[in-house]
């Protein structure tokens, strides 16, 4: 029994640690058709994979949607990103999607100092609509870090040169700079939001097709100017969804142990 507890000690050991002081992530996300109704938003420490379609008939005009949304935090990174798809007859104000990753990272070492962090993000978005319709998609990335600016990108079907501050284009990668203090938690986010809106509603009743579709990717590291001994970067745990099947390397190391069970048992008898 020994030798089975030896190698019990070694599975447990070789798991990854989870983080102890940084909060977890959290997720929160909302779709509205375009009657108003909406399924359940979201707001847990899990991923978020969801998809919501419909249609609606209001005064002989009718329409149909499909929707879907998908945010995960896994490995100290956040992936956010949407879609929707409508067509018929302008019959409603809007159809939207938001979703958000709220996560944690921290410096940690053996001082307070303030150390520099690089952002990489790799976003995308797309917009399209027929017969004047809007369609309107942000991608927006906040690392929090002091000095370093949010990163966003929009695409809209109208001619504008930017949406809510942030510059038209279809993909940007980027790294931006700043520092956060060690041994203090920082809190970021990432956001995809899109709506598609009727032309001139509510006045005409014209048909129209749109569809939006964004998603956004980062990652955070030590500037390569830090050059501090012990200090490391610690994230919010992974949040992945229910029934996640375990990691490879830890399904290896308890088939180890469950081994290591059965020869200990041959030798008992």
């Amino acid at each position: 029994m020994s030798e089975l507890f030896a190698l019990l000690v070694l599975a447990l050991l070789a798991l990854p640690a989870a983080a102890t002081t940084v909060p977890d992530a959290t997720f929160t996300s909302q779709i509205t058709d375009s009657a108003g109704n909406s399924p359940p938003s979201f707001n847990q420490p899990s991923a978020v994979s969801t998809s919501f379609s419909g249609c609606d008939t209001v005064g002989g005009a009718n329409g149909c949607w499909n929707d879907s949304l998908f945010l995960e935090y896994v490995g100290g990174t956040g992936i956010a990103s949407t879609q929707m798809s409508y067509s018929g007859t302008a019959v409603s104000p809007t159809l939207q999607t938001s979703g958000i990753v709220n996560f944690w990272f921290e410096v940690v070492g053996p001082g307070n100092v303030e150390v520099p962090l690089d952002f990489a993000v790799s976003e995308a978005v797309s917009a399209s609509a027929t017969n004047d319709g809007n369609v309107g998609v942000l991608a927006i990335a906040d690392p929090s870090l002091n000095g370093a600016p949010v990163s966003g990108i929009c695409a809209y079907t109208t001619n504008v040169t930017t949406c809510e501050g942030y510059p038209v284009l279809s993909s940007l990668e980027e790294t931006v700079s700043g520092t956060v203090t060690a041994n203090v938690p920082t809190q970021g986010y990432i956001q995809v939001v899109g709506g598609i809106f009727p032309p001139g509603y509510p006045q005409n009743l014209l048909p129209y097709s749109g569809s939006y579709s964004a998603s956004i990717d980062p990652s955070i590291t030590f500037d390569p100017s830090f050059t501090l001994p012990g200090y490391s970067l610690v994230f919010s745990a992974d949040a992945v969804p229910p029934g996640t099947a375990p990691e490879p390397a830890t399904l290896a190391l308890l088939g180890v142990a469950l081994a290591g069970l059965r020869f200990s048992r041959r030798r008992l008898n």
